[in-house]
């Protein structure tokens, strides 16, 4: 028969495991953030996007190459910038 005093050690202990580990991977998705590399191709996304928002057609006034679902979410970035 298990006593109060071992059910509440086990809770605190599952919780700040639990946040120790929500804290490593946090610190490791940071870290990655800092060291990972900018890809060349995110400038012409932002290029893309910037054509859609002047009202370019893509596969028309401009090539595109993909489905432009990824520029219509861009697109009112533009507008605040």
């Amino acid at each position: 028969m298990e006593s109060k005093y071992f059910r509440d050690i086990t809770i605190f202990v599952i919780t700040v495991a639990g946040i120790g580990l929500l804290a490593f991977f946090f610190w490791w998705k940071f870290q990655l953030a800092l060291t990972r590399y900018f890809d060349v191709d995110e400038y012409a996304y932002l290029h893309w996007a910037y054509q859609v928002f002047s009202g370019n057609v893509p596969y028309r006034d401009f090539f595109f190459y993909i489905p432009p679902g990824f520029l219509w979410v861009l697109a009112p970035i533009f507008a605040f910038f």
